[in-house]
């Protein structure tokens, strides 16, 4: 290990000294920029970035798709991620690192740093810059791509493009944000940069409403006594309003003082109960109005459909009432036939559940601005595609009522004695069940917003030249559909369109 050191100790001293030495600046008068051994060229220009051969601390880090987060950060060995390059940047003394990018598309997240300057435009070689030839494009898959938070010295993003993720693929109604700035004060600067808002997640659908649970009994039939009869009772809707046809009566009972010898003089048969009522409807969900949604706790969240109303359970039919009994004289004395029973009401059939409702898609912004101020010089700042509101649930049709209203249902009790039949009253059938109700369509979720700049307690500041900044339109996302049930449930708005939109 000591020969190891040794033979490569004076390799490392030469790796370290270039590094520093491609970071310095170039000569008098040189503001520490750039890392060339001439003037600084601008945005355009084709300056030669030749290494001064003076070492000591560096001024600039550089970053390259082809480079490498392990190395010195210099010209010739720059690192691999802007991420890596910020946090190379605060290590150096006395005051942080510019740093330098080269060409190409770096897909990560990024966090500024207080005083940390990113410069963009530069050819892999760093021997040229030009911001259109040499573009360079900050993206990432993440709802934010970049983001500065609680800076406190000036920090500038100058030539380079900040670009929102596509969440379309997603189904959970995020926002995506190209830049989101927050509690950074005044201290940053965007300088002919652009920001560019991704595409917003698609809302989630609503489920479809399911078959509740219920126990709408019919009534149950009458019962007949010695000399008398019952009528039918009342079905239930399980909890929910009944309604519906009435009870059965009972029919009339012979009970003379003597038996006697007509087979079925002064009975009748009871009265069939009445059929219940169908079960009420569920609304459709309450359709959604808001199309840009909100922030609250500084987070941003779209409207969703609302849910449709669950149906009611269909009444149960009502009982028939008994027969009504008879006396009659039996071959060794007087003897009673009761009557036929009442039919049982068939149960009513249970509501549907309604559909719920359509999630919102998510919001697409350039950027989003909360108690802070961004200066903007020679800005373009678009918003993107704002996500799909999710579909309505559909709502559960309820189950029909039952039909078999006759369960139970007595006859006509008859006894012969010699030549005559006795017969006693029958049993009423008992009514047939209500459907139950249809569940409400769920209502469509509202489709993404479209956004170039949200300021929540924010500000713009523009710098330089008027009109040198500007504002694209995006497209809003379209809303959900709304789901079926025994009325179609309104579809959501579609997301709103804007440039700079106060919240």
């Amino acid at each position: 290990m000591q020969r190891w050191n040794v033979f490569y100790a004076p390799l490392a001293a030469a790796l370290v000294a270039a590094a520093c030495a491609s970071s310095r600046p170039g000569g008098a008068g040189d503001d520490g920029d750039h890392g060339d051994g001439g003037g600084a060229p601008d945005a355009r220009g084709d300056a030669a970035a030749t290494e001064p051969v003076d070492a000591g601390p560096p001024t600039i880090i550089h970053v390259s798709i082809e480079g490498a987060d392990s190395s010195f950060g210099t010209a010739a060995w720059p690192l691999r991620h802007v991420a890596a390059g910020i946090t190379r940047a605060q290590t150096c003394t006395p005051s942080p690192c510019r740093v330098r990018i080269a060409e190409g598309v770096y897909e990560e997240e990024v966090a500024l740093a207080s005083g940390v300057h990113l410069e963009g435009g530069w050819n892999r070689g760093f021997s040229a810059r030009d911001v259109l030839v040499h573009a360079v494009v900050i993206t990432s898959d993440a709802p934010v791509t970049m983001t500065a938070s609680g800076l406190n010295a000036e920090t500038i993003v100058e030539g380079l493009t900040v670009r929102g993720a596509d969440l379309s693929a997603r189904t959970d109604g995020a926002a995506s944000i190209a830049l989101d700035v927050r509690d950074a004060g005044e201290h940053l600067r965007l300088r002919g940069a652009r920001v560019e808002g991704g595409r917003g997640a698609r809302g989630d659908a609503g489920a479809d409403g399911t078959l509740q649970a219920c126990s709408a009994l019919g009534g149950p039939g009458g019962l007949a006594y010695d000399c008398g009869s019952r009528g039918g009772e009342l079905g239930n809707a399980s909890g929910d309003p009944s309604s519906g046809g009435g009870p059965g009566g009972g029919g009339n009972s012979n009970c003379p003082s003597a038996c006697p010898l007509v087979g079925g003089d002064g009975i009748s048969d009871g009265g069939p109960g009445g059929n219940g009522q169908n079960g009420a409807s569920g609304a459709p969900g309450t359709a959604v109005l808001d199309d840009d949604g909100g922030f609250t706790a500084d987070l941003w969240s779209g409207t969703s459909g609302g849910a449709g109303g669950r149906g009611h359970h269909g009444t149960g039919g009502s009982g028939g009432g008994s027969g009504g009994s008879k006396r009659f004289r039996a071959c060794f004395g007087c003897g009673t036939l009761d009557g036929g029973r009442g039919g049982d009401g068939a149960p009513g059939g249970c509501g549907g559940a309604g559909g719920a409702g359509g999630g919102a898609g998510g919001a697409a912004f350039g950027a989003v601005v909360i108690r802070a101020t961004v200066w903007l010089e020679g800005v373009v700042i678009t918003g993107g595609a704002g996500g799909r509101g999710g579909d309505g649930g559909d709502g559960h049709p309820g189950n029909p009522g039952g039909t078999d209203g006759s369960v139970g249902r007595g006859g006509a009790p008859t006894q012969r004695c010699g030549l005559i039949d006795y017969r006693a009253g029958a049993g009423g059938a008992g009514g047939i069940g209500g459907h139950g109700g249809a569940g409400g369509g769920g209502a469509g979720g509202a489709g993404g917003p479209s956004i170039a700049v949200a300021l929540v307690t924010g500000l713009l500041q523009p710098a330089g030249e008027p009109g040198a900044n500007a504002y694209e339109l995006g497209t809003g996302g379209a809303g959900g559909t709304g789901g079926t049930g025994a009325t179609i449930a309104a579809s959501g708005p579609p997301g709103r369109v804007g440039d700079v939109v106060h919240y």
